[in-house]
């Protein structure tokens, strides 16, 4: 019977072996164990240090250390600490872009789109949120509504991990909703022709908000933020400024030759283009579009069916300017588009021919000479 004496903790301690060999290995074990690892190594619960066993031989195969795997979880742990709820996030996005002064409809399209997710995200750590779920719940709806949620969930994570709350963005691993392609919605010359006249005839408050939009792809948002003051008939500039642009940037729009004829007798030295309060001015404008049969009534489950393409006469002006003058890069300008060329390109182009968009430059109003030579101020 041989024994040996070691001290992993400092204090003496005896041990029997059946040999001496036996008694010296062990010995000679305990101080490696001391020298790599210090005290804390060869005091290991018999549990714990089972348990690390298994979590070696789990992260074996995925070449992970069992310290590396640590790091991992401490990592997650702080994150989580530093994260919020979902709710707690858009209150906050919605607070500091508040400070940017958001139009109304901007801010009702994000409730929409929080009301959504609020559900099944609300409540949650965005630390937390898996993209799998977000993808999942996407799907329930539309294209153009994915296309919408999308670029607003997007923009909310982005600013959580600008804010440190969450590390990465969910959404980058994702892949942008496309939306359906459709074809352009416009009128044509004769509904355009007839639009105007009828304004003209019975209402005229509204001829300048249909002339502005047809002839000038003003968007109807911008009209109604629009004050005679931003016009200036003599040297055929509409100023779009800041608070009136939906990009928020300033811009000049050209008064053509078509636009000039049918604003000249309307033209005021102030106040608002549309002076109607909103609800009046929705029931002249259904009133005179469905006296040329572009808006039917008493048809459709609300009881109103309109025929009348989504954004008419924004893609009306720049089909045919696009086919008249064939200028892409014009045509952004005039646009005020911030997107490629790209785009315009792919939706405008060969959706007039060149014969009606002339034509389509020649529609002013009843007794008024159409100009022989429609020239764009360069």
């Amino acid at each position: 019977m041989a024994s040996a004496k070691a001290s992993p903790t400092g204090k003496l301690y005896r041990k029997n072996f059946q040999t001496k060999q036996d008694a010296m290995h062990e010995k000679r074990r305990i101080e490696e164990e001391h020298r790599k690892h210090g005290i804390s190594g060869t005091l290991l619960d018999p549990d714990i240090a089972a348990q690390a066993d298994k979590a070696i031989k789990l992260l074996e195969p995925y070449g992970v250390s069992l310290l590396d795997a640590a790091k991992r979880i401490v990592k997650q742990e702080e994150q989580k600490a530093k994260s919020c709820t979902f709710a707690e996030l858009f209150d906050a996005y919605q607070n500091r872009e508040g400070k940017r002064e958001r139009r109304e409809a901007t801010v009702a399209n994000w409730n929409n789109t929080y009301n959504k997710y609020d559900a099944l995200f609300g409540n949650k750590l965005i630390s937390e949120i898996d993209k799998e779920k977000i993808r999942k719940h996407m799907r329930k709806f539309t294209t153009s509504a994915q296309a919408n949620h999308f670029r607003h969930l997007r923009s909310w994570f982005n600013y959580a991990v600008r804010q440190k709350w969450m590390a990465s963005n969910p959404m980058l691993e994702l892949d942008a909703p496309e939306a359906q392609e459709s074809e352009t919605g416009l009128l044509n010359n004769k509904q355009c022709r007839d639009l105007l006249n009828a304004a003209a005839k019975d209402w005229p408050e509204l001829l300048p908000y249909a002339a502005l939009g047809i002839f000038a792809g003003i968007r109807p948002a911008e009209i109604w933020r629009l004050r005679w003051e931003d016009v200036n008939m003599a040297d055929r500039i509409i100023t779009v400024t800041s608070d009136v642009a939906k990009t928020r940037r300033r811009a000049g729009v050209q008064i053509n030759d078509t636009l000039h004829a049918w604003l000249k007798d309307h033209v005021k030295e102030s106040g608002a283009i549309v002076s109607l309060p909103e609800k009046t001015f929705q029931r002249h404008w259904y009133a005179c579009r469905e006296s040329v049969g572009l808006y039917k009534t008493g048809a459709g489950k609300a009881g109103n069916k309109e025929i009348w393409p989504h954004d008419a006469m924004r893609h009306t002006f720049a089909s045919n300017h696009f086919a008249a003058f064939r200028n892409i890069s014009e045509l952004q300008v005039e646009m005020r588009h911030t997107g490629n060329a790209r785009t315009l390109n792919d939706h405008y182009l060969n959706v007039v021919t060149k014969k009606d968009a002339l034509a389509f430059w020649k529609i002013v109003p009843k007794g008024a000479k159409a100009p022989k030579l429609i020239k764009q101020v360069s």
